[in-house]
């Protein structure tokens, strides 16, 4: 078991996830969501774009929890969103998928018992527009002592190196945090600045709607 360069490892033991997560420094758990479920989400996107044009029109102060793709190119009679922050003031659906039983199970197994939602962001990577999302780690941005917490990424649609799966590197987690400076970048700009990282360190992870 462990990443290889053909993509990163799938852990389907609920007794081999702690370990795996600790040593690895991240976790694959596939099937959180069903298809129906996958499905909901993928139409509440159209609808929260819809929601985020009215915003917009009448000057709502919500409209603020959505972002822009700011590298959006051409003219687009719909607007670009690169991502959507507190999901669950705007969005039932997206609400109750940071409550998910099945993704709630898991991350207490990482983490124990008691839990707190610290955030829920909708990532939207729209194909052709969207910005890099550069190497980074969320806890480095975030004032949390001890940075104590994970951050699960449900993918939405089936990824792949070609369309644009996230990539990691294993094990990277032990030198503690780092500063790995601009995150959203323009789509030919490098993955990061910094000399020490190779992009031979990197692990794709393609996976299929409802992973996590």
């Amino acid at each position: 078991m462990g990443a290889s360069s053909k993509g990163a490892a799938s852990v389907a033991a609920p007794d081999e996830r702690k370990e795996f997560f600790e040593r690895e420094g991240y976790l694959i758990v596939e099937n959180v969501l069903s298809g129906e479920e996958v499905a909901a989400c993928q139409a509440e996107i159209g609808r929260l774009h819809d929601l985020y044009v009215e915003l917009e029109k009448s000057d709502d102060p919500a409209q603020k929890q959505f972002q822009r793709e700011p590298y959006a190119k051409g003219d687009r009679d719909t607007p670009v969103l690169r991502k959507i922050e507190q999901t669950g003031s705007v969005s039932e659906v997206f609400g109750n998928l940071a409550k998910h039983s099945t993704l709630i199970a898991v991350v207490k197994d990482l983490l124990g018992p008691d839990l707190l939602q610290f955030r829920s962001t909708l990532m939207l990577k729209p194909a052709l527009h969207g910005s890099v999302h550069a190497l980074h780690q969320d806890s480095a941005y975030w004032s949390m002592e001890p940075p104590t917490l994970v951050t699960v990424s449900i993918a939405l649609n089936d990824t792949n190196e070609e369309n644009g799966c996230i990539q990691v590197i294993p094990r990277s987690h032990t030198g503690g945090l780092e500063d790995w400076g601009q995150i959203a970048r323009e789509q030919q700009a490098a993955l990061t600045d910094r000399e020490d990282v190779s992009a031979t360190d990197l692990v794709p992870v393609p996976v299929r709607a409802g992973t996590a």
